[in-house]
């Protein structure tokens, strides 16, 4: 089972490069390395457990392509990412999809032409809030 835990994730680290060769940079082992060392402190300190082992490349996949994205930014946006889908993913339970939570974060990155800061992770909450979505089950006792 370890073995086939390793092949996913190189398979996932070969996808991003991939990636990111089209821009002619790529991951580092070290930078790798540094982004899971960050997912880490993010989770610690939001005292919250991950159990997907690749949901760090499923977060940061999307960035790989963004238009905003450069050699001399690439670990900023990548680190902003995991900390942006986290935080948000505390607010919401389970009746968001963390697929769907990856693409609306990513799509309000594009939408706020590459910027991520904390008032992008607020209007996200807002919008998703607007949509219907909570942090609580059964809400109105139901």
């Amino acid at each position: 089972m370890e073995l086939q835990k390793n092949e996913e994730v190189s398979f996932s680290i070969s996808t991003i490069n991939e990636y990111l060769l089209t821009k002619g940079f790529e991951l580092t082992e070290e930078e790798i390395d540094d982004l899971q060392r960050y997912q880490k402190e993010v989770l610690n300190h939001l005292e919250c457990l991950e159990f997907d082992d690749n949901k760090l490349f499923s977060i940061i996949m999307p960035y790989t392509l963004s238009p905003y994205l450069s050699y001399a930014n690439k670990l900023e946006v990548l680190k902003a990412s995991i900390l942006i889908y986290y935080k948000i993913r505390m607010e919401f339970d389970w009746h968001l999809d963390d697929e769907d939570l990856v693409k609306i974060c990513y799509k309000e990155y594009i939408e706020h032409f590459g910027v991520l800061e904390k008032d992008l992770i607020q209007s996200i909450i807002q919008n998703l809030k607007k949509e219907g979505y909570s942090n609580r089950d059964n809400i109105n006792g139901e």
